[in-house]
């Protein structure tokens, strides 16, 4: 815990260079998903199956410096085989920085996956009480603090997030999950995910976990940390 913390404490300029990558590689739009009545709308990209449904659901909550392509990318993949998918902008269009400025960000994000969630259960193409989260980073952080009140969800895929703090009780809620992180991540420790899969087993849950020795933060997506054997 006190590494990860450690390793977020860093020089500003540090911050700069995702966001500035972000930029220069071009940030997906997020898209405008509609919804029914009065609701505000949300921000994101549903991509289906083309067979009939309804399917089983991914939700891909992204990382802290907001939705790209490459979420997209995944939640096509998903899509082709053979599951309803949503890449889900959790910022709800803002711009990254909002999130290390406004004190309430964290609860607003958990607000938003909340609603992007009941959104995408009342969909007929997707099957509503069968859905795993897809989290990345921040999302992945997100993810594990959700899950366990969220009675649709069936499982959780963490990419290099684990938890940060989660008591006894919340560990003894949360779905299935498997746990992949980078032994030499320097943004969030992979003792975080070690963590929790611990937490998950001594509570006799359905758990996995993958340590990749050698490998970076968000070693799956185009970028400086990009590992292609991982």
């Amino acid at each position: 815990m006190s590494s990860a913390r450690k390793s977020e404490m860093r020089s500003p300029f540090s911050f700069l260079l995702p966001l500035l990558l972000s930029w220069a590689l071009g940030c997906a739009p997020a898209g405008v998903i509609t919804r029914p009545g009065a609701a505000p709308p949300l921000y994101g990209k549903v991509h289906l199956p083309q067979t009939p449904g309804p399917h089983p659901g991914v939700i891909l909550l992204h990382g802290r410096w907001g939705i790209h392509e490459g979420y997209h990318d995944l939640a096509r993949a998903f899509s082709v085989r053979g599951y309803a998918a949503m890449a889900l902008d959790y910022y709800a269009d803002r711009w990254p920085l909002w999130a290390l400025v406004r004190p309430s960000w964290w609860d607003d994000c958990r607000e938003t996956i909340r609603e992007g969630l009941a959104f995408f259960q009342s969909l007929p193409q997707v099957q509503g009480d069968r859905i795993a989260l897809v989290g990345f980073s921040q999302g992945a952080l997100l993810a594990a603090s959700l899950a366990g009140s969220m009675p649709a969800v069936k499982g959780v895929v963490s990419y290099y997030g684990g938890a940060l703090k989660i008591t006894k009780e919340a560990v003894q809620d949360l779905p299935p999950m498997l746990l992949i992180h980078g032994m030499a991540d320097s943004v969030l420790s992979s003792e975080l995910s070690n963590g929790l899969y611990v937490s998950l087993i001594e509570k006799g849950k359905v758990a996995a976990i993958v340590i990749y020795p050698g490998v970076e933060h968000a070693f799956n997506f185009i970028g400086p940390n990009y590992d292609e054997s991982a």
